[in-house]
């Protein structure tokens, strides 16, 4: 997203897939490419998972104020394993010095 502030308005810049359901979802302070999310699978499996945006995607189609907006594909980096008994992870927060990811839910909080 980016924010116009003549208008007071916040734009899509770019469309990511992403084939599960977001719960969460938080971006690195380190990295401006790399984030992670926490949602549901189409078939059920709760999900938390490590991507990288690919900035050199090439951009063929101008459709909003010169930004493409057709769907491009994330860079899995990671898939990081749940507990059974965890419920979906509803807060994800990167440590702003090091490479460590806090997750919580009402249950558990872990430091990956």
């Amino acid at each position: 997203m980016e924010y116009f502030e003549e208008s007071n308005q916040l734009e899509a810049i770019s469309i990511y897939k992403h084939d599960a359901q977001v719960w969460a979802l938080d971006t690195s302070p380190k990295d401006p490419t790399l984030f992670m999310t926490s949602g549901v699978s189409q078939n059920g499996t709760k999900t938390l998972n490590l991507f990288s945006i690919n900035e050199n995607h090439p951009d063929t189609t101008e459709t909003n104020f010169g930004f493409n907006l057709e769907p491009k594909e994330l860079i899995p980096k990671a898939i990081l394993g749940m507990r059974e008994t965890q419920t979906f992870v509803d807060n994800i927060k990167f440590h702003p010095k090091n490479d460590h990811v806090l997750t919580a839910d009402h249950k558990f909080l872990n430091l990956w």
